[in-house]
């Protein structure tokens, strides 16, 4: 109930800081040409990995091609599809106060049309997750023109819901050639094996993170022997 009605302040919140646009006001729009400038992933203490990790996962092609044909615009995301590729995780950047609860990639390209996306992981009082918040915003100079956001209990329902939202008449198939995310073969074994590392690493975070600072010594130590046993 308390993440519920958080969530509501903000959406509250955002839709009180703009006005949102109907289709007379997206057919005189005379610069038609976006640019998608942010992904940001929330989850607490997720890591990095994990956040790069989900970013490559969502099926961004057909939610771009549904806004698209919904408000009769072009949307380039060859930015964020090249840092897909090259996984450098300094170019995503970590936001929290007492633990980073959000991963955020933005593009440097300056643009006065942006397409923006964040995807929340939501957790009850019992540390389970509860549901998955998403919202797909457009702006333009600044302002939100148009804003599409919701809960969705299933992780794997989020993209449906998100352009049965839209209401463009897109489905998941549907992913022109122009925003179609492809990695060379070459990289293949590499981006498996650097997906893995990083669940690791993101599992141990998680049980250093419920340990205390004896225990955590204790693991530290105990790993290091391990790590050097290994090597003779």
């Amino acid at each position: 109930m308390k993440t519920k009605f958080i969530f509501l302040l903000i959406i509250y919140a955002t839709l009180s800081s703009c006005t949102l646009w109907g289709p007379a006001e997206w057919q005189n729009l005379k610069d038609r040409d976006f640019v998608f400038s942010r992904f940001t992933y929330s989850h607490l203490g997720a890591g990095k990995n994990r956040a790069l990790s989900e970013m490559r996962s969502f099926n961004l092609a057909p939610v771009l091609k549904s806004l698209e044909k919904k408000h009769g615009i072009s949307i380039n995301a060859r930015a964020f599809h090249a840092f897909l590729e090259k996984g450098n995780l300094a170019d995503i950047a970590e936001e929290g106060i007492l633990m980073a609860n959000s991963y955020i990639w933005e593009s440097d390209e300056k643009s006065a049309n942006r397409a923006e996306i964040e995807l929340k992981v939501n957790y009850g009082d019992d540390m389970r997750i509860m549901n998955y918040t998403y919202q797909v915003s457009l702006k333009v100079g600044g302002k939100v023109r148009a804003i599409y956001f919701d809960n969705v209990t299933e992780k794997h329902t989020i993209i449906p819901r998100i352009l049965a939202h839209i209401g463009a008449g897109i489905s998941e198939s549907d992913a022109p050639a122009h925003i179609l995310i492809s990695f060379p073969d070459t990289k293949k074994a590499a981006g498996r094996r650097y997906e893995t590392e990083g669940k690791i690493k993101d599992m141990i975070d998680e049980y250093v993170n419920a340990l205390s600072d004896e225990n955590k010594k204790k693991f530290k130590e105990e790993l290091i022997r391990h790590l050097r046993d290994n090597e003779k």
